[in-house]
């Protein structure tokens, strides 16, 4: 496609709603009203295609956006008379929440289709970590035989689908499809970045590539650290992280959870970024059975029963070497097991190396679960 010459809208529309509108769009074209237009074809090829190329003839009855929490939901009929849903999750650069999705099939389940499909559209960056996460909704529906198809239609899916076959047919979706193309370039030159270069913090355009793609970063360390021969044995659950609130990127790796009474004490090694540093930390975290984490920074131990504080008092004995107590007032003391900064350059190897020189880490997790 040749550059467009005139202003794009989606330069400045680049909400998951502004997507949804665009999509509302897009699938409106596939109605028989339509059928004399250009687009009426691709619009349709579209539809087959987020129903998996299930189903090639249909009439499409509604589109909604937004309705009870749904993106976008299109209610069609096969050419066999079946009542179709297709809930459609769109998403940019946010992540599922909640079971959303689950919650969505249980209601539409409600309303009598033969069959409903669910999309897991998403035109921006789709991490590893994101892919294991949608995983679960396939062998939610295999365990319970739920009568749903989910299909994923991840950024490298809408590449190849939309620049094969939807170029050339409307101003309006070329200008999307262009826009998505800049889009999808930068992510694949980010990722090719950060596996050939190393960080400098302190150069503001390497900065910029981190701070724009956060999340690329993070993807590429954790798969790193899994391929790793010697730590995928040690680190099995693992995931990164980026908080709203503080704006720091980091990794959390998970070892076993000790049970107190109704409480599970958890113990994760933490990989915190800064600007021109990592470093390494241990934490453990107190939860209900139903893993709802107590905030003792907030509250701190008056909700708490004496065995959770005795079990704290203990590994502030046995690993007073490399443990303190954070005294934020008389009620709230905060134990941090270890804590180690890192200037070095940020990049995989010096993370995964540091993780594997760094025998205090392995003594200080065997020493915490070992501990009566």
């Amino acid at each position: 496609m040749n550059e467009i010459k005139e202003p794009n809208i989606f330069k400045y529309a680049t909400s998951e709603l502004s997507q949804d509108a665009f999509l509302c769009w897009l699938i409106e074209n596939a109605k028989n009203e339509y059928k004399e237009t250009e687009l009426h074809k691709f619009a349709k090829l579209f539809v087959s295609e987020l129903l998996d190329n299930k189903i090639s003839e249909f009439e499409i009855k509604n589109i909604e956006k937004q309705d009870k929490k749904i993106d976008v939901f299109i209610d069609l009929e096969d050419d066999k008379g079946n009542k179709i849903g297709v809930i459609i999750e769109d998403k940019t650069s946010s992540y599922l929440h909640d079971d959303q999705i689950l919650r969505y099939v249980e209601n539409k389940k409600k309303e009598d289709y033969n069959k409903i499909y669910v999309v897991y559209f998403k035109s921006r960056f789709m991490s590893k970590q994101e892919e294991k996460d949608l995983d679960k909704y396939n062998e939610e529906r295999n365990k319970d035989n739920s009568n749903y198809i989910f299909n994923i239609f991840n950024n490298d899916k809408i590449n190849i689908f939309f620049n094969e076959n939807g170029k050339g047919i409307h101003y309006l979706l070329d200008q999307w499809i262009y826009n998505f193309d800049q889009n999808y370039k930068e992510i694949q030159n980010t990722i090719e970045y950060i596996k050939n270069n190393k960080y400098d913090f302190h150069d503001n355009s390497q900065r910029k590539v981190f701070l724009d793609y956060r999340e690329v970063f993070l993807d590429y360390i954790v798969s790193e650290i899994q391929n790793d021969e010697e730590l995928k044995t040690k680190y099995k659950d693992i995931r990164w992280y980026i908080t709203d609130q503080a704006r720091t990127p980091h990794i959390e790796i998970y070892t076993k959870n000790k049970d107190i009474r109704q409480y599970k004490i958890g113990t994760t090694l933490y990989i915190m970024f800064d600007k021109n540093a990592y470093n390494l930390s241990i934490k453990q975290h107190i939860f209900t059975k139903d893993y709802k984490r107590i905030n003792v920074r907030n509250n701190g131990y008056k909700n708490v029963p004496s065995k959770v504080i005795e079990e704290k008092e203990k590994i502030a004995l046995k690993l007073s070497n490399v443990c303190e107590w954070d005294e934020q007032n008389d009620t709230n003391k905060r134990l941090v097991i270890f804590k180690k900064t890192l200037n070095q350059e940020i990049n995989a190897n010096n993370i995964i190396n540091s993780l594997k020189e760094n025998k205090d880490i392995d003594n200080i997790i065997h020493t915490l679960e070992s501990i009566e």
